[in-house]
């Protein structure tokens, strides 16, 4: 075409060959075709987060915490008591607590579940100040379907000030 400046083509020469699909090592997944459903990421003890409980003592009855709340990740905290539901189980992975005894004093902790069966306990030595704080990890955790019993107590009059309680729920 004259006038024309389109740049010289030449012609590339035909491909000849196969083609060979290429092959994954074994246990490499495939890429989805589908939208796959959303992956939950887990906690470095296995769960995910939708499964963590924390809960605070909200009231204490003598040296007896009786009624626990939920708090959120948000900072917000349930407005009623934490339950077990039926047909889940609540490991409990990590405690701490806190009171006020008369300095020197030795302060005991347990969690206790029915009747008087202790599956953990702790004792402390309250401070020249009079207070006392510990924080306990549980590597494998304890697992209740109901709620234990959470107590503070010494030989002499003690204030319980706080327990919180960490762990996940699991269908039984």
């Amino acid at each position: 075409m004259e006038g024309s400046h389109e740049p010289d083509q030449q012609e590339s020469p035909p491909r000849i060959g196969l083609r060979v699909p290429a092959r994954r090592a074994a246990g490499v997944p495939r890429k989805p075709t589908s939208n796959p459903e959303p992956v939950a990421l887990l906690t470095h003890i296995g769960q995910p987060a939708a499964n963590i409980v924390s809960l605070r003592c909200n009231n204490f009855s003598g040296p007896v915490c009786t009624d626990f709340r939920r708090q959120h990740l948000d900072g917000s905290e349930d407005t009623f008591p934490f339950t077990i539901l039926s047909g889940k189980v609540f490991v409990i992975t990590d405690v701490s607590w806190s009171a006020s005894a008369a300095a020197g004093t030795g302060v005991r902790f347990f969690i206790q579940s029915g009747a008087p069966s202790i599956r953990y306990a702790h004792s402390a030595v309250a401070d020249p100040s009079g207070f006392v704080a510990v924080a306990d990890h549980f590597t494998t955790g304890f697992a209740f379907s109901t709620l234990p019993s959470f107590v503070i107590t010494s030989n002499s009059p003690e204030t319980p000030e706080f327990i919180g309680v960490q762990g996940y729920l699991v269908s039984q």
